[in-house]
This record gives structure tokens, C-alpha cells and sequence, in this order.
């Protein structure tokens, strides 16, 4: 009897052991593996969210650019009163979004671009798109619009060496975005202007 005692006795003791090394071992790698799911998973996750916030500044330029600027009673030229054309507004709103908003975006006042847009209300008529004010405006026959272009360049949160990597837009090298955004103009008689 008392060999099967001490039989189970070492059992026992092998037992203990062994789990205490399986837990001493799991906790020493907690810090490697914590480590590890930070830089493999979590950064390139805040990383796309921080591109995706600062891309919103980009595209509230151009919307907020785009319905001051088809309220303006010009387009290219400013008025007697002191007022300013489609043009200079959709810029001036665009860059005052951007000044404001959060860092890492970065574009000028050359590239914000507007359009008349005119869509045909007949067929047969070819659309309108151009940058320079109208010759002749025929609002029977075309629904004026203006479109505000920007582009700009939105920066990631932690910019990686592009000599490992190469150049990779949003990872080591700034993200380029476009947005443009359409706004029915009110004055339409201005777009010769």
C-alpha cells in the first residue's frame, strides 16, 4: 500500500508542477503578444480612422463650398456691391473648412476648382461643363448647377519609412482625396458674369 502512495503521491506532485509551469510560461508572454496585437492590428486601425476623419474635412470643404457658392450672383467676376463671385466664395469657404478643422489636411485655394454645370432639359442638347463664364444662358431649355472640386491630401496618423515599404498612399505617403459636390444655382442669369 504504500508504494501505490507514493506512486500517487509523485503523481501528484508532477501534476502541480506542471501546471504551474504552463502558467508561469503564458504569463511571461503576455507582454510579447500584447505587443504584438497592438502594432499588428490596433495601429493600422487607428490609423484608417484617423485617415477616414480627416477625409470628412475634405468633403465638408467642397459641400459647404459648393452651397455658398450656388447662392452667388456671379460667377467669375465679383459685384458692384462688394459681393464675391461663385469662384471666389467656393474657395473662400473651402480653405475657412479646412483652417478649422482638425490637422493633416492639406490642400490650396488652386485646388479648389468649380464648374458650371448645365443639364440638358431636352434631348438633342449637349451637357454644359466648363470653368469660364457663359457666352449665352438658355433657362428653358438647361438646369444650371454649380460643382465644387477639391482636391486635397489627407495625412496618416504615424507615417512609415517608405524605404521598407515603398511608396503607399495613407502609409507612407500622404492619402490624395476628391470630392466634389453639386448645388443648384439661384441666379442663374449671373453665369455670364
Amino acid at each position: 500500500m504504500e508504494i501505490m502512495d507514493n506512486r500517487e503521491q509523485t503523481n501528484l506532485t508532477r501534476r502541480k508542477w506542471t501546471s504551474k509551469r504552463h502558467g508561469g510560461s503564458s504569463i511571461a508572454e503576455f507582454p510579447v503578444v500584447l505587443i504584438g496585437f497592438l502594432l499588428c492590428l490596433l495601429m493600422p486601425m487607428i490609423d484608417l480612422a484617423f485617415i477616414a476623419f480627416r477625409t470628412s474635412f475634405v468633403h465638408t470643404a467642397a459641400h459647404n463650398a459648393a452651397q455658398s457658392a450656388g447662392r452667388a450672383k456671379t460667377f467669375s467676376a465679383n459685384g458692384a456691391n462688394g459681393e464675391l463671385s461663385a469662384i471666389n466664395i467656393a474657395k473662400r469657404d473651402a480653405i475657412a473648412v479646412k483652417n478649422n478643422g482638425a490637422g493633416g489636411v492639406n490642400f490650396a485655394d488652386t485646388d479648389v476648382i468649380v464648374n458650371i454645370v448645365g443639364t440638358p432639359l431636352k434631348t438633342g442638347k449637349p451637357e454644359i461643363r466648363q470653368n469660364t463664364p457663359l457666352t449665352a444662358i438658355d433657362t428653358k431649355d438647361y438646369l444650371f448647377q454649380i460643382e465644387v472640386t477639391v482636391n486635397g491630401q489627407v495625412q496618416p496618423l504615424v507615417t512609415l519609412s517608405d524605404s521598407f515599404f515603398g511608396q503607399v498612399p495613407g502609409l507612407t505617403a500622404p492619402m490624395p482625396i476628391q470630392a466634389s459636390y453639386k448645388q443648384f444655382c439661384e441666379h442663374p442669369g449671373g453665369l455670364s458674369k
